[in-house]
């Protein structure tokens, strides 16, 4: 049979004035396999005569509910290449695609066909598509029981409806095409209008009864009866009064009953004109006129009973999900039991599969398919190598537990030695960080059953008591470094071999915590729970330059320009060594140069300045001689940014002012109010702000001063890194 193309949407409805009828005139199934091993022309014979026959039952091009056809695809390589003589073509023949189907189609037909009443509707369906012998096998009228077969194995509702065949209604249940365009993976059915389209399909085409009236002038008044229709509108889920219908669908309909009545007005014509009456003179009533009520009557029937068929399908559907998802839970809870045996029967345990549950790995457990063998080897080194993890950072965690009672027994004898330090020592000894993970310090604490008793500890105590010194000198060569390498970069005298004896070794010599950090490794990287907590500052002891003298080391401290940024009561100041590790270590730092800052670059320079216009040396004692000069002090800064007048008041704080300043108020303004440049971190000299003698003449500023800062707190965004910044001074 020739198909022809679809050439609009209203071909997509055919109607037949007869229902098809399943029981007469058709050959009985076990019958085809006769048929199916006679020669070829007895096949196209019998071929011929099936499609003649089966006319109107299958799923043809113009069957109601049938998707539409699709395009073929059309080669680009040359028309002549591959034909055979007489206009055969055999390309796209492959030597190897003969062969895929041959066991199947060698089957016994009694044996094909009693295999395809155990399939489902969507299988047979695409069985119908193998080849033209399967299509003419299951699109038989005599194929109509093994369909029923199929359908109840899926609990299908049996139709009131004679017109919509079961293969139709498969099509319409389990395809994805769309009956309009053939766009696939339309998802949206719609078992009132017999159809399933997309959204573009269904925004355009589902209208109502007045807008269709609107679109189509000419529609038949007797169309919207005729036609199925629902309440549902496009894009919309719940229930509308007003009834919803298929445009094409109306369409075909009005076209179909206007050639009814086209065919009666002309038969009435032609009675006129012949004049042919009954005996009892009244017209004789053509058969025309009954064509035409029998096909509104049957079409109102049929849209009455598939709205009984269209309220059983949507129920069957709800059940079928509804089914479904409790087979979905059953099959997942059979797998979740199936993995938890397969987990204990390699040593873990119940607690540990509960891990796996609450993890980011459940989603591998908890799906609706059976556990085989395949997916447990896809999924169990992930399973495995999680839990293995997990035992690691329990036992690094019950690791942290047990260290913590032996770590407050340490830092009771800790405060013994602490409060017997007296003068320098005082404030130069290590915190407890620091302490707890000195050589001779560790193995009375870390190592596990570990015991502090008195007998260890006072056999320990002359290492100790070497290791705390060799951590005093570690943390003042730390210090002159640091103040060295500020120097060199100022008018300073700074000795290169002094400068060359500070430099810090390439690797750590001797560094502490190394008991913790064993600890850790063995937990494997990310654990280090213990290192973290108790070793994260330790310090190098090999890091003592012991070709630097103590003189050559107080020398550099000595200077007036020594001084480190730290924490202070009310911010940060600026301490002399050793008082800068008292400082760092009442605010719980442990006394390193990593828990301070500065000397600041600028500040350093800028002092300098001051002294040199003075005719003061570079010397503590020089401090008592600035404050002596009285208010001579002023920030250039403040005053050329022209601050309100109410800053610079007598009453206000000196850290506020900006002119007549002592050498002490002076500092604190400049910690206070310029904390960012002055006590930062910083490795680069800055024009801005400057300490100034008011007393003194100064060249004009090479560069405009930068914007003023209208609130303390901005000044102090040097604490957070650049990515985590507040927003807004307010919520520092």
């Amino acid at each position: 049979m020739q198909h022809t193309k679809r050439g609009a949407a209203t071909a997509a409805v055919k109607f037949t004035e007869t229902a098809p009828n399943t029981d007469e005139g058709d050959e009985q199934v076990g019958g085809e396999a006769d048929s199916t091993s006679t020669t070829s022309s007895g096949r196209r014979s019998h071929r011929k005569l099936t499609e003649e026959n089966d006319d109107g039952w299958g799923q043809g091009e113009h069957s109601d509910g049938a998707p539409a056809p699709k395009k073929a695809r059309q080669s680009s390589n040359n028309s002549s290449k591959g034909k055979r003589k007489g206009g055969a073509t055999t390309q796209g023949r492959g030597k190897g695609r003969a062969g895929k189907l041959s066991a199947f189609l060698a089957m016994p037909l009694d044996v094909l066909v009693e295999v395809s009443r155990h399939l489902d509707p969507p299988t047979l369906l695409a069985m119908c598509r193998v080849n033209k012998m399967m299509r003419n096998l299951f699109t038989r009228r005599s194929a109509a029981p093994i369909w029923a077969t199929v359908r109840d194995n899926v609990d299908l509702p049996r139709l009131e409806s004679i017109d919509l065949s079961e293969m139709q209604l498969a099509s319409l249940i389990y395809e994805r095409d769309c009956h309009l365009c053939g766009r696939g993976r339309a998802v949206i059915v719609d078992y009132a209008l017999r159809r399933r389209w997309c959204k573009a399909c269904q925004r355009v085409n589902l209208v109502t009864g007045a807008l269709a009236s609107n679109l189509q002038r000419d529609l038949h008044p007797k169309a919207f009866e005729c036609s199925h229709f629902t309440h549902r509108q496009a894009g919309r889920s719940r229930y509308e009064p007003a009834p919803n219908y298929c445009l094409p669908d109306v369409q075909a309909v009005s076209i179909r009953l206007h050639e009814l009545e086209a065919d009666v007005k002309r038969h009435v014509e032609s009675m006129k004109q012949s004049q042919a009456e009954d005996a009892d003179g009244s017209a004789a009533e053509h058969p025309a006129v009954s064509i035409l009520e029998a096909f509104v009557a049957d079409r109102r029937t049929i849209v009455a009973n598939w709205r009984k068929d269209a309220y059983a399908l949507k129920t069957w559907e709800l059940t079928s999900q509804v089914l479904r998802r409790e087979a979905g839970k059953a099959a997942s809870s059979a797998r979740k039991t199936a993995t938890k045996e397969k987990l204990i029967a390699l040593g873990y345990s119940e607690a540990e599969w509960d891990h796996v549950q609450s993890s980011h790995l459940s989603n591998l457990v908890d799906q609706p398919a059976r556990l085989t063998d395949a997916i447990w080897s896809r999924i169990s080194p992930k399973i495995i190598e999680y839990l293995e993890r997990e035992t690691k950072i329990r036992h690094a965690r019950v690791r942290l537990c047990e260290l913590r009672p032996r770590y407050i027994a340490l830092s009771r004898r800790y405060v013994e030695l602490f409060t017997a330090q007296q003068g320098e020592a005082l404030p130069t000894f290590p915190s407890c960080e620091v302490f707890s993970t000195l050589p001779h310090v560790e193995p009375l604490w870390v190592p596990e059953g570990a015991e502090m008793t008195d007998e260890a500890w006072d056999a320990a105590l002359p290492a100790i008591l070497e290791d705390v010194d060799q951590a005093r000198r570690a943390v003042k060569v730390g210090f002159a470094r640091r103040l060295a390498g500020v120097l060199a970069q100022t008018r300073a005298a700074v000795d290169d071999v002094l400068a060359k004896k500070l430099e810090a070794p390439a690797e750590p010599v001797n560094r502490t915590a190394a008991l913790l950090r064993a600890t850790s490794d063995a937990h494997g990287p990310g654990l280090d729970f213990a290192y973290s907590v108790y070793g994260n500052v330790a310090i190098d002891l090999g890091d003592t330059a012991d070709t630097v003298t103590d003189a050559e080391i107080e020398g550099l401290f000595s200077q007036l320009v020594a001084r480190f940024a730290t924490n202070g009561r009310d911010g940060y100041k600026h301490c002399y060594f050793p008082d800068v590790c008292a400082n760092d270590f009442g605010h719980g730092f442990t006394g390193p140069v990593s828990s301070s800052w500065g000397p600041s670059l600028t500040l350093v320079k800028q002092v300098l300045d001051v002294l040199e216009r003075t005719g003061l040396s570079n010397d503590r004692s020089s401090e008592a001689k600035l404050e002596a000069l009285g208010p001579v002090f002023e920030c250039h800064w403040c005053l050329s940014s022209r601050q309100p007048s109410e800053y610079i008041s007598p009453t206000i704080p000196a850290r506020l002012k900006r002119e007549g300043l002592l050498w002490s108020e002076m500092i604190e303004h400049a910690l206070a109010q310029h904390v960012k440049t002055y006590s930062a971190t910083c490795t680069t000299e800055s024009d801005w702000p400057k300490i100034r003698l008011s007393t003194s003449t100064y060249p004009p500023d090479s560069t405009p001063p930068p914007p003023m800062v209208h609130s303390i707190a901005q000044e102090y965004d040097f604490l957070y890194p650049s990515d985590l910044e507040p927003e807004s001074s307010e919520e520092q």
